[in-house]
């Protein structure tokens, strides 16, 4: 009876002590959840503080892109008032291109009327030039036939040099017969061959007469020509004088249509410059108004990005809020379930507890891999980015901080990157493996819960609840991805603190 009294003493003294080590865990875990409510609501009022000073900043933003319009607006009637200025100035330049194109037509006219002109003083040139070929022709047979009537002039005078020594010598021959009757006979015929001799040259002489009229008569009709072609020569010498003078009519003409042109010139190249002018004012408005669009295109991208954050931020007080609400609903149920715990239970949740009190909502970690040493990262802002590893270079993409979970997701995880505030997800809930790891607005979904398990050297193995699966580095390509346990070092991370 004794032993049986000590045994039930004993046991019910192992009972109370029991129940005293739960009673103090209990307390110990609603002395940790209200710290973490406290920390939670200073975490709320801080969103709410930067949700005011994102309002204040909208509010600036929002006069700023009034006051932005109002210049767009004034820019705009700039621009209308330079376009009107435009057509002005090219409404004048087609006018004075209209004037030009006048000035250029009668330039082509007086060149035509020039062209024409130069034509025929060249054709009066060429006849002239053959009437004085024509001369020089006449002049030439003039010169022959002087010189062939001198010849003949010069036999004449030998014909009758020939005829005084005929006489004479007939005179001798007379003298002769009246001595020398014997030698009359030779006489009388030598007389008869003289006198034959000069009936020949008696007609030679005549038909010389002859020759020498025809010649004197084509003299005659070349000095006719020649006076003729004297009076068409004088003729053309006028035709000329006054194709001269038309010649300096139309230069004088061409030099003041010249002056009207270069004038004209001026005036197109004033209107040119005033052009260029107007374009480059309209260019360096044009490039205002762009530079006002991109500063318009701005704000408002800086507006969206405000609002977007606006909507980010409200709907992680809306997650916490739940979660917090899923807090106290999970302290309301361990308060009432705290007589009905078993040992099991304890050692069941040991090791999520012991995680529990290594792992804080308020601390950032950066994530390093065992196997490469980079840190876990996110590329970019945008929902479904993927997550990689890098180096670490302490940005805000490679800081994360862990959001417990309690009820039935006791000893379970958020991961939120602190740059983007979203939760490491894995792609389209899937359990196969080599799934790739991305970022995502928390959902509260088993994909974006995550448990650590303690490994070697004070390193984690990081567990999704959906798949059972771990997170894995692959070291070719820095992809992170799920796969089977496999007890690797691109499987085993190391959680280092850093301060808020």
């Amino acid at each position: 009876m004794e032993m049986r009294f000590i045994a039930s003493v004993l046991g019910l003294l192992v009972l109370i002590g029991i129940s005293l080590y739960l009673f103090g865990k209990t307390k110990s875990t609603l002395r940790e959840i209200s710290e973490q409510l406290r920390q939670e609501q200073a975490q709320r009022q801080q969103a709410e503080q930067s949700l005011q000073d994102s309002k204040g900043e909208l509010d600036a933003l929002s006069e700023r892109y009034r006051q932005e319009l109002q210049h767009h607006q004034m820019a705009e009637q700039s621009l209308q008032d330079g376009k009107r200025e435009l057509d002005k100035l090219s409404e004048q330049l087609s006018q004075e291109q209209a004037q030009r194109q006048q000035a250029e037509q009668s330039l082509q006219d007086g060149k035509r009327e020039l062209d024409k002109l130069s034509e025929q003083l060249s054709q009066e040139q060429a006849q002239r030039q053959q009437a004085e070929q024509s001369l020089q022709n006449s002049k030439g047979e003039l010169d022959a036939l002087s010189e062939r009537y001198r010849q003949e002039q010069q036999h004449h005078q030998l014909a009758e040099q020939s005829l005084q020594d005929s006489k004479s010598e007939f005179d001798r021959l007379s003298e002769q017969l009246k001595q020398e009757q014997m030698q009359r006979l030779k006489i009388e015929q030598s007389l008869q061959d003289s006198k034959s001799e000069l009936d020949a040259l008696s007609e030679q002489y005549r038909q010389e007469q002859q020759h020498r009229q025809l010649a004197e008569q084509s003299l005659q009709d070349s000095k006719g020509e020649l006076d003729a072609l004297s009076e068409r020569y004088r003729q053309e010498q006028q035709h000329h004088q006054m194709a001269e003078q038309s010649l300096q009519d139309g230069k004088r003409e061409l030099d003041a249509l010249s002056e009207q042109y270069r004038q004209e010139q001026q005036h197109r190249q004033l209107a040119e410059q005033s052009l260029q002018d107007s374009k480059r004012e309209f260019d360096s408005l044009s490039e205002k108004i762009r530079q006002e669009q991109a500063q318009h295109e701005q704000a408002r991208q800086s507006l969206q990005d405000t609002q977007r954050e606006l909507a980010l931020i409200s709907e992680q007080r809306q997650l916490e809020e739940a979660q917090r609400q899923k807090l106290e609903q999970s302290l309301e149920e361990t308060k009432s379930n705290l007589n009905e715990l078993t040992v099991a239970n304890s050692e069941s949740s040991q090791e999520p507890q012991e995680d529990q009190e290594q792992i804080q909502p308020t601390t950032l970690y950066t994530i390093k891999s065992v196997s490469s040493g980079k840190c876990l990262q996110g590329s970019s802002k945008n929902t479904t980015a993927p997550i990689s590893q890098d180096i670490y270079r302490g940005g805000r993409n490679q800081q994360w901080h862990f959001q417990p979970l309690g009820g039935v997701d006791q000893g379970y995880y958020h991961i939120f990157s602190v740059r983007t505030q979203k939760c490491l997800d894995v792609s389209s809930k899937t359990k196969e493996n080599n799934m790739e790891i991305h970022q995502h607005q928390c959902h509260g979904v088993d994909n974006q819960k995550w448990k650590l398990i303690l490994g070697e050297e004070e390193s984690f193995v990081i567990q999704c609840k959906e798949s059972g699966k771990v997170l894995t580095v692959l070291e070719e390509t820095n992809k992170v991805i799920q796969e089977m346990p496999q007890n690797t070092d691109n499987q085993c991370w190391i959680l280092a603190k850093m301060t808020l």
